[in-house]
């Protein structure tokens, strides 16, 4: 893989010296309208400096452009100038767009896809570097966060310049690099723009590391992730030694097929036949490895549970005839059921094993930022993720983002599908030799969190009765828990409904400091509606009356099986919670239930504050998830 370079500045300098090194360059200017008008004139100047500090040309360094805020808006690509002069003038001309938001995620994923894609002369051997300019704080931290990983997964390095006092220096140092020391500056002003240091030190930085990096050797490796399963690596082809490692395996592993258009019937013959000859490389067995598979293209579709044949000729049978459905790449889908179906207990994961995904892809997927954050919900999960990507289409940033760390052993590329033969053998050792350390049995996590915090467990059970209520109740006990600790600083409470016969079973925030207490506390017999809820809680639930503590942070989480009746106006009463600082979380069960019906009653971002599942069952799979994501920005 050549070594790529994202120059992420928000706002940096050059070099007095030009650098001979080539490479491809590309500017991302913020013209957001953060930044006033000479201070967007003086980052022009600024590009300008930093573009005279290169050799400019068809053999020596390209530069390309573009502005971001609101939306995107190329000026030129790397092909597009050969002198510089020309480039140069072309910068003189970008104009102040004043977009009101600050999309630096949209800059970072436009960059690694379009402009450094060959058909707009990206070069290949050649390091390409990525100067992103801006004033301050990205409008979707998370998503950036997000792109930055995609992007530093890919081989791009990032640099990060921050100017003046709206920068974040956190967010800006997780984007960046490491070590931070060397990709990282920070000025006060635009016009330590002009400093002559600044401009030096950054100059001599992206000049030195105009040269691509060694290509890791792939010989013998250890390699221990943070989660548990370490993989002792003799990278071996010989199909015997894989064989020999995976006999008496215990392990759940799931091979998650791409089904769409771009794969030929012959193409997707010979990537069944590959997953076959894995299988057979592998011990089947109810008691030692077991395998599940799940298909995408327009939507994903589970085709056998990892419970639902005990022997390697079954396996290998039902893969051969899973069908060719055509249609669009849809890999986030697979990876949400991955996480709600494919590995729940109910359908034969285990505790105590390797959890294993295996994802093979020939393409981007058709929402590249869903398949990001549910790539890294499944890891998170504790699932241990292979991608394969095959073939000149394949996003090797996504494939890097959905790959487990480190990357050099869970991701592997291919020029074709008839090339995925020579890795079947690496692929089953690799997999075989994954180890799950074993956490102690019968913890229950505890959220921890920064200051003080009231969440509040909106529960709206209208027309649900039987095993689905129970279920969500289980949820809420499962989940709950975690938030109830003994110091007071996290208290946790329950809302229902509006209805007197209801009301005495609310549960005040601190009412109960043991786990226990809390959710022997939790009954089932009770209906509600989502607008008289969310306005109960808005109104009562974080009231002193009720608990609530002045200056503590406020957690609404509403449970909402099936279809929302009320849609619109418990839309305008989310409104009010979220203005009224109430971080809301939503978690819907059942087909009746979408995401767009969910999204305008959650916080910002949507994306890791909405939760699915198919069937109130699936929620047993989604405690983990859940408790991961919310706990995390207490």
């Amino acid at each position: 893989m050549n070594s790529q370079l994202v120059l992420l500045i928000s706002l940096a300098a050059a070099n007095c010296k030009v650098c001979v090194n080539p490479a491809d360059i590309v500017f991302a200017i913020d013209a957001s309208r953060s930044i006033w008008g000479p201070n967007f004139e003086q980052q022009l100047r600024f590009v300008k400096e930093i573009v005279d500090s290169f050799e400019i040309g068809p053999n020596a360094t390209q530069i390309g452009a573009f502005t971001f805020g609101d939306k995107i808006s190329l000026e030129f690509n790397l092909n597009k100038y050969r002198m510089k002069g020309d480039v140069q003038a072309a910068i003189g001309q970008v104009r102040h767009a004043e977009g009101g938001l600050t999309l630096t995620h949209d800059a970072l994923g436009y960059a690694r896809k379009v402009m450094f894609s060959p058909d707009n002369g990206a070069r290949a051997g050649l390091p390409h570097i990525l100067i992103v300019l801006t004033d301050g704080r990205s409008t979707m931290q998370p998503e950036t966060q997000t792109e930055a990983a995609s992007t530093k997964a890919s081989g791009i390095q990032i640099f990060g310049i921050g100017v003046g006092r709206e920068v974040d220096a956190d967010e800006l140092k997780k984007m960046v690099s490491s070590p931070s020391s060397n990709f990282l500056f920070l000025v006060p002003t635009y016009g330590e723009l002009e400093s002559g240091s600044i401009k030096k030190q950054l100059g001599t930085r992206a000049c030195d590391v105009t040269t691509p990096a060694p290509t890791e050797a792939a010989t013998t490796k250890e390699a221990t992730t943070a989660a548990g399963p370490t993989t002792t690596e003799r990278m071996s082809n010989d199909e015997s030694t894989a064989r020999e490692v995976c006999q008496g395996k215990p392990a759940d592993i799931i091979f998650v097929l791409d089904t769409s258009s771009s794969i030929m019937p012959d193409d997707f013959t010979t990537q069944t036949q590959f997953v076959v000859d894995v299988v057979n490389i592998l011990d089947i067995n109810q008691n030692k490895t077991q395998v599940g598979l799940i298909t995408f293209s327009d939507n994903a579709t589970v085709g056998f549970y990892l419970d639902q044949y005990s022997s390697g000729a079954s396996v290998a049978a039902a893969v051969k005839s899973t069908p060719h459905t055509g249609g669009r790449t849809n890999t986030g889908d697979a990876l949400r059921l991955l996480l709600e179906e494919g590995f729940s207990s109910r359908h034969g994961a285990r505790t105590g094993v390797a959890q294993i995904a295996i994802v093979i892809t020939d393409g981007l997927s058709r929402v590249p930022e869903e398949t990001v954050v549910n790539a890294g919900k499944v890891k998170d999960s504790g699932i241990y993720v292979f991608a394969i990507g095959v073939g000149a289409n394949a996003d090797k940033g996504e494939l890097g983002a959905m790959a487990s760390t480190p990357t050099a052993d869970y991701l592997f590329t291919v020029d074709g599908y008839g090339a995925l033969d020579t890795i079947k053998s690496i692929l089953a050792y690799k997999t075989c030799a994954v180890k799950v350390v074993e956490k102690p049995s019968g913890d229950i996590a505890t959220c921890t969190a920064k200051g003080p915090t009231d969440v509040i467990f909106g529960i709206d059970v209208s027309n649900v009765g039987g095993i689905d209520s129970s279920n969500i109740l289980d949820f809420v006990r499962n989940t709950s828990g975690a938030f109830v600790t003994e110091s007071g600083k996290i208290r946790v409470g329950l809302a229902r409904t509006d209805c007197p016969k209801d009301a005495s079973k609310d549960i005040q925030l601190g009412q109960f400091v043991s786990r226990q207490e809390f959710v022997n506390a939790i009954d089932g017999s009770f209906r509600a509606s989502l607008t008289p809820l969310i306005n109960k809680v808005r109104m009562k639930s974080f009231s002193s009356t009720s608990g609530g503590r002045q200056g503590a942070k406020k957690v609404l989480v509403l449970v909402v099986p099936g279809g929302v009746a009320d849609l619109k106006m418990a839309q305008r009463e989310a409104s009010r919670a979220k203005f009224a600082k109430i971080e809301v979380f939503a978690v819907g069960v059942g087909p009746g239930v979408s995401k767009s019906d969910l999204e305008p009653l959650v916080s910002s971002p949507t994306m890791s504050h909405t939760f699915l599942v198919g069937n109130s069952a699936g929620l047993d799979s989604l405690v983990k998830r859940f408790l991961l994501t919310v706990c995390k920005g207490l």
